[in-house]
């Protein structure tokens, strides 16, 4: 799989049982990968609460071959 769509998983867990195989795949949270880019571009310091943030959003879905 491609480097964008492994980015998001942060565990995967294979359990072999009587009834057959198990994977539980675990992501991470993104509300923190959020909360960290925000303390890192500083948006919650007091001293930069006169700035104006533009946040650019952009779709890069993969394309399927």
């Amino acid at each position: 799989m491609p480097n964008e769509l492994t980015a998001a998983i942060k565990e995967v867990v294979k359990n072999e049982t009587d009834k057959g195989t198990r994977i539980a795949v675990k992501l991470y949270s993104k509300e923190a990968a959020l909360e960290l880019l925000g303390k890192h571009l500083g948006m919650w310091k007091a001293d930069n609460s006169d700035k104006d943030w533009h946040v650019i959003i952009e779709d890069r879905r993969i394309k399927k071959a």
